[in-house]
């Protein structure tokens, strides 16, 4: 039977669809507004961006990197280091960075300009070529060298969407921290060292039970030859540099980045800065008898040629050595010919700190700048900074031991060379009270120190008495020399 149409009653039900649809619709509208902003929260949070970069906090970064499959590290940073970090979408890969800042804005600053380069020269590479969809992540850790000094160690690693092996690169960055600056490879190394490093090198992987059939292949040989570009990604620890070899650049890629670590005690003839303040362990390079008399004459506030060197004289004839203290702005062009004398001749070259202060007085700072400025001078003559250090008067205290980075030398017996200037004065306080084991103080600054010296050092030869430096002395009674401890003589053990 067909249904009678009815106009009001089908009208009212169309209003009535109507507005349930138009209520719906409001709804969805909220609901789908809602989870739209709920995404983009998320997304923000998260560090997922839809535009080309985006910086994010380091320790919110773990959604994104587990979305891109990045490769940093659970190292932490050392204290004093922060993190920053971002995230680059490319067309045909992404880069996930990780790199290092500091609360002083000068080293803020330029970590991130040798960051950006590095970036940089990493994008411009895959601008070169069509490559498969790739996942490259830059990373870094920290190898602290002493307070001044710092590496920053980069690795690449780029992993590949078509299953080819990842590929793994290194990139080293030095710095100067107090002087806010990176510092070329070239400018620690002199000439010799690439042809120094090519032979441990080849030396080294010779030894590898794995590796050492593979060194005699013609790439190898290419690859470690004495050239500066294959030894250049290094970094500074205490004891040792290690040097990276790219995987790949000595072996077959599935060796991985390879690393040798370099003593510096092999290293320390082949370097202009001995940035991690190396000291040779001391072994006297002549024979000493430990069971005869010995004796270390030593001489302050030098250098000053016209005395020092006829001190050397008197030493030379008895085949005797010492130790000077040398204060740091007396070291120039004028007294260097002295310095380099004393130094060949094997006696121990120390340091009365630069311009003679009391250091109970200054700051740990101000204790630090005392003695680095004088190595300074010292290097720049002989090569090497100062053994040991003589705090001037003799003044010491908590502060001074906890700021001297080098074993600290008084004396035992005090000939006041400086307050008589009397050469019978000076030659009898020592023949009166010497005694083995003694240090002996006296200054480079006195015609009658001089004179005092060229009789005494041939009495004291006469009667026995070696004739050593303080390290020497040290050494052969058995005491080892800590930095920062005081040393006034030596007994026998």
């Amino acid at each position: 039977m067909m249904k009678v149409f009815d106009y009001q009653t089908d009208r009212d039900r169309f209003l009535r669809y109507n507005r349930r649809r138009e209520i719906m619709a409001v709804v969805c509208g909220v609901i789908l507004a809602v989870l739209c902003f709920g995404v983009l929260v998320f997304a923000w949070k998260s560090g997922i961006h839809l535009g080309k970069t985006r910086t994010i906090q380091p320790l919110n970064a773990k959604p994104a990197v587990q979305i891109a499959n990045f490769r940093f590290q659970e190292e932490k940073v050392p204290e004093g280091y922060g993190i920053e970090s971002v995230i680059k979408f490319e067309k045909n890969y992404v880069l996930g960075i990780r790199y290092p800042t500091m609360e002083d804005e000068d080293m803020k600053t330029l970590l991130k300009e040798d960051t950006d380069l590095l970036v940089s020269s990493i994008q411009k590479a895959f601008q070169q070529e069509d490559r498969v969809k790739t996942t490259v992540t830059l990373d870094f850790n920290i190898v602290p060298c002493g307070s001044q000094y710092m590496t920053v160690v980069y690795h690449i690693i780029q992993e590949f969407e078509d299953g080819a092996p990842a590929q793994e690169q290194i990139s080293t960055c030095l710095y100067d921290l107090k002087a806010k600056k990176s510092i070329d490879i070239q400018e620690v190394f002199k000439d010799s060292y690439p042809k120094f490093m090519s032979r441990f090198v080849r030396d080294y992987f010779s030894k590898q039970e794995d590796l050492n059939a593979l060194t005699e292949k013609e790439e190898f040989q290419a690859a470690s030859d004495a050239v500066w570009n294959a030894y250049q990604r290094i970094s500074y620890g205490e004891d040792s540099v290690t040097v990276y070899f790219d995987a790949g650049q000595l072996f077959d890629v599935s060796k991985g980045v390879l690393q040798v670590s370099v003593p510096y005690e092999d290293l320390i003839g082949y370097m202009n800065l001995n940035i991690a303040d190396y000291h040779m362990p001391f072994v006297p390079d002549r024979e000493i008898d430990k069971k005869r008399p010995m004796v270390a004459l030593t001489f302050d506030d030098g250098p000053y040629s016209p005395v020092g060197n006829r001190i050397l004289d008197a030493l030379e004839k008895a085949d005797g050595r010492a130790t000077f203290f040398y204060v740091g702005n007396r070291i120039n062009g004028q007294t260097a010919k002295v310095i380099q004398r004393a130094y060949e001749m094997g006696c121990e070259i120390s340091s009365h700190t630069y311009d003679h202060p009391n250091l109970t007085k200054l700051t740990p700072d101000q204790i630090s700048a005392q003695l680095d400025r004088t190595d300074e001078r010292l290097k720049k003559f002989i090569g090497v900074g100062a053994t040991t250090v003589r705090p001037p008067f003799g003044a010491v205290n908590d502060t001074v031991k906890r700021s001297v980075d080098k074993p600290m030398v008084t004396w035992s017996i005090d000939t006041l060379d400086w307050k008589t200037k009397n050469k019978d004065s000076i030659v009898k306080e020592i023949t009166d009270k010497v005694k083995d084991g003694d240090i002996i103080l006296m200054h480079e600054l006195y015609p009658t120190t001089a004179e005092a010296c060229e009789e005494v050092i041939p009495l004291l030869h006469e009667q026995g008495y070696q004739l050593v430096t303080v390290q020497e002395l040290m050494s052969a009674r058995g005491i080892e020399m800590k930095d920062g401890s005081v040393y006034y003589r030596a007994s026998k053990k």
